[in-house]
């Protein structure tokens, strides 16, 4: 039986390794449509989406179906209101 030289396990662990900030979630973790509404809204981990790169949690998918009726205007909302919302809760 061959076997493969390329093993995504080891692969995925290195590039995580090499730039570990680079898989973080937005927002501390928390439900970005939640942030876009100056809230602190806790996730369902299946219910993540990337949007430029970065990993978005959202509340459920029916939340994050809405946040994508205006993706680009709610994640700004939620750009502007996070360094509130993080100094509140001390993140």
């Amino acid at each position: 039986m061959a076997r493969s030289i390329f093993s995504p396990r080891r692969n995925t662990k290195d590039l995580f390794k090499a730039d570990p900030a680079k898989y973080e979630p937005e927002f501390g973790g928390y439900c970005a449509y939640g942030v876009s509404r100056n809230k602190l809204v806790e996730i369902d981990v299946d219910a993540f989406q990337i949007v430029d790169g970065k990993l978005l949690l959202q509340y459920s998918k029916g939340v994050r179906d809405n946040f994508n009726e205006d993706k680009a205007g709610n994640l700004a909302k939620a750009k502007a209101n996070w360094t509130g919302l993080a100094a509140k809760k001390g993140k």
